[in-house]
């Protein structure tokens, strides 16, 4: 049992009940909270209100309610504006006595009254009918780059991937065809794997796109493909076979453990594709997109390169 004195405290519910905070009893019986008020108005829905009266909230079923001196009962509604702050009600102290802590709601001093932050949210939505939203900001710590050597610290933390192409190039035609694309990302702790994977998905297909697609093309400085009819881009039937690993590896600086997956997921696949290219016909495409044109001018200057080498 925890008793406190509060002055000046003023509780509205919709506009139909007014108490004046005198003394506060707190009672925690499992489920049971039990206000004790001296009113400021003397009546609540047309009845009469006694110099002491009490206000009881039950956790389970969820339920806020006045009783009367008469042992009698009214309900408040659960969606009136009746709070002092949806944990500080749960808590029976000022919102501003509170902080959070392992994932938890606690009274500031008192680590033992204290609910889950799971609590609040269920309480939040199926009492109080609002949504929990909080907002929280972190500048993790960097160092500055130095302007002589180039060296510093400008990230806190980075991530890693790998990916390989598997390829088909025609040499006839220089027409290529990408059959698999294995990705395998550490972007910390995946808070949502399958949201991830699907974040390292599209970034393949742009990656895509960028190694044998898309391409803004120039005449006299005016752009001659503007619109989606002539500047190609990769669709559903121009993507490969996909298999994505993702590497659980716990990061201390991130939420939850978690790094970030959305550039790094489109940088090595273009690089990967030309590679594989190379490892096919034996040519290097040093200009993106390696459209069918350019990868059969590389073979044809190969095949050249050779022949004349071969003749001496």
């Amino acid at each position: 049992t925890l008793n406190k004195r509060i002055d000046q405290e003023t509780i509205d519910a919709n506009n139909r009940m007014s108490v004046f905070l005198h003394e506060t009893l707190f009672e925690h019986e499992d489920t049971q909270f039990k206000l004790n008020f001296i009113p400021k108005n003397k009546f609540f829905d047309n009845r009469k209100i006694e110099n002491k009266s009490e206000l009881i909230i039950t956790m389970n079923p969820s339920e806020i309610f006045w009783k009367f001196h008469d042992d009698t009962y009214v309900t408040i509604p659960n969606d009136s504006d009746f709070n002092l702050g949806q944990m500080s009600v749960l808590l029976n102290v000022k919102p501003n006595q509170l902080e959070a802590r392992d994932k938890r709601i606690q009274v500031l001093g008192f680590p033992s009254s204290s609910i889950p932050i799971s609590e609040v949210v269920q309480h939040s939505e199926s009492v109080v009918g609002n949504p929990a939203i909080g907002s929280a900001s972190y500048n993790p710590p960097t160092l500055a780059m130095d302007p002589e050597t180039g060296q510093g610290k400008p990230f806190n933390t980075y991530v890693y991937a790998t990916q390989i192409a598997d390829v088909e190039v025609d040499d006839e035609t220089g027409e290529v065809e990408i059959l698999k694309i294995v990705a395998v990302h550490d972007c910390g702790t995946p808070i949502n794997p399958m949201l991830v994977e699907g974040q390292i998905q599209g970034g393949i297909s742009m990656g895509v796109g960028f190694a044998l697609q898309e391409e803004i093309l120039f005449e006299e400085g005016r752009q001659i493909n503007p619109n989606l009819t002539n500047y190609i881009m990769p669709t559903s039937l121009d993507m490969p076979e996909l298999e994505v690993g993702l590497v659980d590896n716990y990061d201390p600086t991130g939420p939850f453990g978690a790094k970030g997956a959305g550039e790094p997921t489109a940088v090595p696949t273009a690089a990967a594709i030309m590679n594989a290219i190379y490892d096919a016909v034996g040519v290097r495409i040093t200009r993106l997109p390696a459209t069918a044109e350019r990868v059969m001018m590389a073979i044809l200057e190969k095949q050249d390169s050779e022949k004349t080498a071969a003749t001496g």
